[in-house]
């Protein structure tokens, strides 16, 4: 129908045909792919959550967006030196909160690390506001109202950070600094087709952790009861944030397939695990970390060890690291290092970091100053095959990639079995260190 303007006021039922009219047009522009796949890519994940439950074609726009986006987003906050008189808890943390809520991915697992310093001054604001409650330590009061429920997370605090900030400047913050360096990793993103990852916290009690003790000095062959979800996973590198023994991380090495065992002492962690249980020291949580696995997962790591003073010495060994050749598209670093390292040992700031920078200038790296130092060469010349000699980072060029994958794995853990069935491979590498720095690198590529 054609309306025509007669030069009279639209009254009666006129009103109600250009109503009809407009919101018929209204719905026609906002149901057009092409117009909403435009709007959508400017929402952030929040948004395009809501905007899901609208109709069929919303909702099957924003899960298309979201799966287009990048499989994660990292930050550093830091306060200036001077600065740290005057700080400002409650606009600091708001930072960090809308980076958190405005993120263009929806966070399915969160590794966040901060300094000691910082804790203290987010946990005095909060004492100000209101009284807090004994079984809800600060850091998780602020977390828990701004992840998502099925979101998982690693909170770990240290005498130091390590971080990248979002135009990939990474600084190493220690002596006191009010620092927090933060990875979200995406929901949507890791579900594509051809992904194959997933980040596994954990945490074992007392009683558990003796067990795993026993389980190598012992010679066990059961695996005990609390390790059945791991094994049922390709375990590809457990990252372990808390004082062990070498037998744990031996143990870890020997049931899970000779996977990268790394991480550090550091003096306090929280988490949630996949299942929502939010875990702490306060408890009877001795051993906490988390696990990454999947046959996308691609892992290799160097030592920096005590007697490296200079610039060019660093640089052979994140050479070293280079040389493993893991496809850096989806990767990211793991910083864990001792708390004399960084300035202390080279007398002058971000030294093992500005190398890493310099050979992955587009890989953001994270990580610690800690009071021990857990980790080895990897892949390690004890083991049987190397993971570089089984193909894994190198992409598949034919149809037949995937198969021959598969069968490379399946190589190497019947090598590996029958190895230690002969007990000819009589022990992994040293696991435990002092006056160290472990560096890791983590690759994410389709199977």
């Amino acid at each position: 129908m054609a309306l025509q303007n007669d030069g009279c006021d639209a009254s009666g039922s006129d009103k109600h045909i250009n109503s009809f009219c407009d919101s018929h047009v209204s719905g026609d522009v906002l149901t057009n792919i092409i117009v909403v796949e435009k709007i959508f890519k400017c929402l952030n994940a929040r948004q395009l959550n809501i905007c899901a439950k609208v109709c069929k074609v919303w909702n099957y726009q924003a899960k298309r967006e979201k799966e287009s986006r990048v499989w994660m987003r990292w930050n550093l906050f830091s306060a200036d030196h001077r600065e740290q008189g005057d700080f400002d808890a409650k606009e600091w943390w708001s930072s960090v909160k809308s980076f958190i809520l405005d993120s263009p991915i929806e966070p399915s697992f969160v590794l966040m690390f901060c300094t000691d310093a910082l804790c203290c001054h987010l946990s005095e604001a909060r004492q100000k506001k209101r009284k807090r409650s004994r079984a809800e330590p600060d850091i998780l009061g602020l977390l828990n109202p701004i992840l998502p429920k099925h979101c998982s997370f690693e909170v770990v605090m240290s005498e130091g950070v390590v971080g990248t900030d979002e135009k990939m400047k990474t600084e190493e913050l220690q002596d006191y600094e009010l620092a927090l360096s933060v990875i979200l990793f995406g929901k949507d993103s890791l579900k594509q087709p051809g992904f194959d990852v997933e980040f596994m916290p954990f945490t074992f009690s007392h009683d558990e952790c003796k067990y795993l003790n026993k389980f190598w000095s012992e010679g066990s062959n059961i695996a005990p009861s609390f390790m059945q979800k791991m094994l049922r996973k390709e375990v590809k590198m457990v990252n372990l944030y808390c004082p062990i023994v070498q037998e744990v991380g031996y143990s870890f090495f020997r049931m899970l397939q000779c996977p990268l065992i790394a991480g550090g002492f550091v003096n306090n962690k929280y988490l949630r695990d996949n299942e929502g249980k939010v875990s702490s020291p306060v408890g009877h949580t001795v051993l906490a970390g988390f696990a990454l696995c999947g046959s996308s997962v691609h892992v290799a790591s160097v030592l920096i060890r005590s007697g490296i003073e200079t610039e060019e010495e660093v640089d052979k060994v994140v050479r070293s690291l280079k040389d493993q050749n893991l496809p850096l598209e989806h990767s990211f670093g793991l910083m864990y290092a001792c708390v004399e390292k960084g300035i202390n040992n080279y007398e002058s700031r971000n030294v093992e970091s500005g190398m890493f920078r310099k050979h992955f200038p587009t890989t953001p790296l994270l990580g610690f100053f800690g009071n021990g130092e857990i980790g080895c060469n990897y892949p390690s010349p004890a083991l049987p095959l190397s993971v570089k000699d089984n193909g894994v980072g190198a992409k598949d060029t034919n149809s037949n990639g995937q198969e021959q994958s598969r069968n490379q794995r399946k190589t190497l853990r019947s090598s590996v079995s029958k190895i230690m069935q002969a007990d000819e491979l009589k022990r992994p590498p040293k696991l435990l260190h002092a006056y160290t720095t472990v560096l890791c690198l983590v690759s994410i590529s389709p199977s």
